[in-house]
């Protein structure tokens, strides 16, 4: 074959290549073509098989060394045609598939690992991707530590700060094994397999929220967050198993359908089995790109509340549209607040959410510098969540906390759906911009937003007599079927009662011993989810339409609601002033020794402290606005913080909560330090929502 036509057909084979890989990431048509040529070259050396390896210098010769075996120097990369090829390293087969492998694109990403990359490739005298990924990777672990500290590299950003030095000896000196502390690019392309590159990424990417056997870590087959439970022999528990009122959980889980436009999203919601549910565990942007990557989310779930939101603050200010690609100016009428907010907020499609609004109350003086788009905000949420406006209503179990009305579609009944979207989308904005909103929702709401698993004992903050009621049947034993219940509930709406099917068909199905666990199982989830699923669904479609679900994966449920409605001021001393004691401390009351211990150290707390410790004991991170003697409990009685001794010898190490009556009950403590630390345990493990023995 003549040269000039083989060149050619190389020439022909790489520009389709290079068309191919442009189309399959989606870029721009004006995007360098040397850049994506340079990228199949990398990808190249990185996957190709060296069957016949051929020592640096001389490409044709044939090693006769291990070193010229082992390190070679791929310089003529040759194209094949058929776009991104297999190819096998170890006997560990992967397929890159029709994109670019992504440690490449990660590679390029973080100046760090291609200044390292070039550091050591000099001082070895070898090409290290010609030798695969694993062996890179093996490599830049090892020597990396302490070539960033001869490039100085600011660790904590991964960005170079000074020049290379002069090169180092190409002598190549077999290092010790070190750590390297920047954020490596991890292949998350691979084929998973068990013991694999996926399964190993899985493993060390567990995030904190470790209680009772559950753990959130990353599934390997689509690298999204999952929730899983282990049982004592370190083995994954069947969540498919028979239901279980102390054991099974439900994640809520949103899937978004394929018709969405730029306006508004459209999807669905349900109960789902952990493994069945999932969230991304990235972020990109609306035109595909990756913002933030799972690793940014794993290193920064372990950090404080403070430096969470810190994080999260900044990470939204890079989600938000510069000014000069437009802004919104919301003018509305003080007296028609709700409706030309709704309109407004309505007529705007995801990308506007994500711009700075400005405010202007009509025919009134004043330029929004934050005061007014505060006070919006306050207003509107105010609004909102009034029990009279028919959308919301106080729990059963706890006065000062909401819960969606099922029946808001009688109090609205054109627009009820489009006011829940509202709702989701303000909420969405409030977090993205720092702002607070007015009403706190009970608790089962924060972990339906998170993808939290949900328990049966979570009715119990909805409403608790229920609670009891269907915990009570697994003491009748066979005697259950005398009840004559079916699969149903009663539902009183404006004192029209109206029976609901649990189940299809479920007024046939006749409760008994056998299937009472289906039966309560089936309550779980129409108490949980069924009863507002429409509404819920809008909720969180709101919500996702400003703020991207991985984003908030970073917060357990008692900092997201700290985040939605900010730290409360607490009056320490109004707090103790309306405490009574029983149990134990009946008779000393605040002149008891552990009593003392205890303001002692909630005094020292923090408002973050302060404001978890009042979710742990009422079920609200707030105090009444009339001050702690306004405390309510269960059907609104007026309630007041209690703390109940008990002998530590009669109950677990742990203090208890009982919310429905605002009760603390406090062992008996030896010492301020075990109090403290126990207290202090109880308080933030509850953010599991799991049993602390």
């Amino acid at each position: 074959m003549n040269p000039d036509d083989e060149q050619g057909n190389v020439q022909e084979i790489e520009d389709a290549r290079i068309e191919e890989l442009r189309g399959t990431l989606g870029l721009p048509a004006d995007f360098s073509r040397e850049e994506l040529a340079e990228m199949l070259r990398q990808h190249d050396r990185a996957s190709a098989q060296f069957e016949t390896p051929r020592p640096r210098d001389s490409p044709t010769a044939t090693p006769t060394t291990e070193e010229g075996r082992r390190w070679v120097r791929c310089q003529h990369p040759t194209p094949r045609p058929g776009g991104f090829r297999s190819g096998t390293i170890e006997d560990r087969n992967f397929d890159v598939g029709p994109k670019l492998d992504e440690v490449q694109l990660e590679m390029k990403r973080f100046d760090a690992v291609g200044k390292v990359r070039q550091a050591l490739n000099e001082r070895l005298g070898y090409d290290l991707r010609a030798c695969g990924q694993r062996e890179e990777l093996e490599w830049l672990h090892r020597e990396g530590e302490e070539l960033l500290k001869s490039t100085g590299i600011d660790q904590s950003r991964t960005r170079l700060k000074t020049d290379l030095p002069a090169p180092p000896s190409r002598v190549r000196k077999e290092p010790e094994i070190t750590k390297i502390t920047v954020p490596l690019p991890m292949t998350i392309g691979l084929e998973y397999k068990p013991g694999g590159p996926k399964a190993k990424l899985a493993e060390i990417s567990k995030l904190s929220y470790e209680k009772d056997g559950w753990t959130r870590t990353i599934r390997p087959t689509d690298m999204k967050f999952q929730w899983t439970r282990s049982d004592e022999n370190g083995g994954v528990v069947n969540s498919r198993q028979r239901f279980d009122d102390t054991k099974s959980a439900y994640v809520l889980k949103l899937d978004f359908h394929d018709d969405d436009d730029d306006k508004m999203r459209h999807g669905s919601v349900s109960l789902v089995t952990p493994e069945k549910g999932g969230v991304d565990s990235n972020i990109k942007s609306f035109s595909g790109q990756e913002l933030v990557s799972y690793q940014d989310i794993a290193n920064v779930q372990n950090k404080s509340f403070e430096d969470k939101i810190q994080w999260f603050q900044e990470t939204c200010s890079q989600l938000c549209a510069e000014w000069n690609e437009g802004h919104m100016r919301m003018n509305v009428r003080r007296e028609y607040l709700l409706s030309d907010s709704m309109e407004a907020v309505m007529s705007l499609g995801r990308k506007d959410l994500r711009k700075v609004w400005r405010f202007e109350f009509i025919d009134e003086a004043g330029i929004d510098d934050g005061g007014l788009a505060r006070e919006w905000f306050e207003l509107v949420t105010d609004k909102v969540f009034d029990p009279d406006m028919g959308l919301w209503q106080t729990s059963a179990s706890n006065q000062m906390c909401m819960q969606i009305n099922p029946a808001s579609e009688i109090a609205c009944p054109e627009d009820h759906l489009i006011y829940f979207r509202f709702i989701g989308r303000i909420m969405g904005k409030a977090m993205f911009d720092g702002q607070l909103v007015k009403g706190r929702m009970v608790k089962h709401l924060y972990k339906h937003i998170l993808g939290w698993p949900v328990m049966f004992s979570d009715l119990k903050d909805i409403d608790e007599e229920y609670y009891n009621s269907l915990k009570g049947l697994k003491d009748m034993g066979a005697d259950i079927e005398y009840l004559y219940a079916d699969f149903t509930t009663i539902e009183e709406t404006l004192g029209v009662k109206r029976t609901v099917e649990l189940v299809p068909g479920g007024v046939d199905i006749d409760v008994t011993e056998e299937n009472l666990p289906e039966y309560m199982k089936a309550n779980l989830k129409y108490r949980l989810l069924g009863r507002y699923e429409k509404q819920l669904n809008e909720l969180l479609l709101g919500i996702f339409d400003v703020i991207p679900a991985p984003l908030l994966t970073i917060f357990d449920f008692q900092e997201l609601e700290l985040l939605m409605c900010g730290l409360p001021e607490i009056d320490i001393d109004d707090w103790k002033e309306n405490t009574e004691y029983s149990g134990g401390y009946d008779r000393e009351g605040p002149n008891h020794e552990v009593c003392v211990w205890f303001w002692e150290i909630v005094s020292e707390y923090d408002q973050e402290l302060k404001a978890r410790l009042l979710q742990f004991v009422t079920g609200s991170s707030g105090a009444p606005a009339r001050g702690f003697s306004s405390l309510q409990g269960i059907n609104g009685r007026v309630m007041k913080f209690t703390i109940h001794g008990v002998a530590l010898e009669n109950c677990g190490a742990f203090p208890s909560p009982y919310t429905k009556s605002n009760r603390i009950d406090l062992p008996i403590y030896g010492s301020k330090d075990e109090l403290g630390e126990k207290l202090k345990i109880a308080i933030t493990m509850a953010a599991t929502g799991f049993d602390i023995e």
